[in-house]
Parts: C-alpha cells; structure tokens; sequence
C-alpha cells in the first residue's frame, strides 16, 4: 500500500472504532479506562525510577517515591477494574459540571445586582446545569454510556473528516 493512502485506511479505521463505540458506549469507557490504567501505570514506574535515583541529591526524593507508588497502585486498579474508572470519569464530570453550574449562578446574580439584563437566561442555565450533574450522580451508569457514546462520536468524526479530506483534495 502506498503512502498516500494511509488516510484512507486510518480514517476507515476511526469509522469503524466510532460506530463500534457507539454500539457498545460502556466498552468504549471501559476501552478508555484501561489505557488511561495503562499510561498511569508506566508513568508511575518511570518516576519511581526517578525517584530512586534522585534520592541522592534531592531533598523531597520521598514524597516523589510515595506519590509514583501511588500512581503504580492507581494503575494497576485501572487495569484490573476498567468500570471504576468509568464511573469515577462519570462522577467527576458530575461534580465539574454542578460546581460550574454554580458559579454561573453566582455570576446571573452578580448581573441582576448590577442591574445587567439576561441575568435570568444565565441563571437559568445554572440551575438546569445544577440539575443535570445531580442527575447524573444519581444515576452514574447513565453518565457512563453517554460519555461512552460521545467518544464514539468523536472518533467517528475523526475519521469521517480523514475520508472527506482525502476524497475532497484537490488533484495535482
């Protein structure tokens, strides 16, 4: 194959990692999970590694050793139990998304003080963030399959626009 159709095969690739991820969103998350164990893993190796040659000429070589253990035994729990990363993304991306919903609260009621017009719309939007990430704390696997599914529409994009670029070039 020559090097000019790579696109194709990658982009074709993406298409059909994108419509499998959105078939199946909690394999994608769980997919997702395993290689984000996998890179906190090897990360946490190469610092302990650091760490241990540091010792010598660095004062806090300790707290560096302790946190890449940390960062090993994190990995090694993302391997073995993809899921809890896959509720723990959902349940993180709950509390960003209650706590940027108060803010915007803040800021709605700071413009009604200063007697700013479109405070309610903003304010509105606080709330129905409020509620969206309560929602999703009550429910994480709900959270999981969604944010599984806009993964899969994300790749299917990727590729998708690798294919449109290759076919839509203009010829030499």
């Amino acid at each position: 194959m020559r090097f000019r159709h790579w696109p194709v095969l990658s982009g074709g690739i993406l298409v059909v990692l994108g419509v499998l991820c959105i078939a199946q969103p909690g394999a994608a998350l769980a997919s997702v999970a395993w290689i984000v164990g996998l890179l906190t893993l090897a990360s946490g190796v190469s610092s302990l590694l650091f760490a241990l040659r540091a010792e010598a000429f660095l004062p806090n070589a300790g707290t560096r050793t302790l946190c890449a253990i940390f960062r090993i035994v994190l990995g090694l729990l993302f391997l073995c139990n993809g899921i809890l990363l896959a509720v723990s993304l959902a349940v993180l991306f709950a509390f960003w998304i209650v706590f940027e919903s108060l803010r915007l609260i803040v800021q709605a009621l700071s413009l009604r003080r200063a007697g700013t017009g479109g405070w309610q719309f903003a304010c509105g939007l606080g709330i129905g963030g409020v509620l969206l990430g309560v929602g999703i704390l009550r429910q994480p696997e709900t959270a999981v399959a969604t944010l599984g599914t806009l993964i899969g529409l994300a790749v299917l994009a990727a590729g998708s626009f690798r294919l449109i670029a290759f076919f839509c070039r203009r010829p030499r």
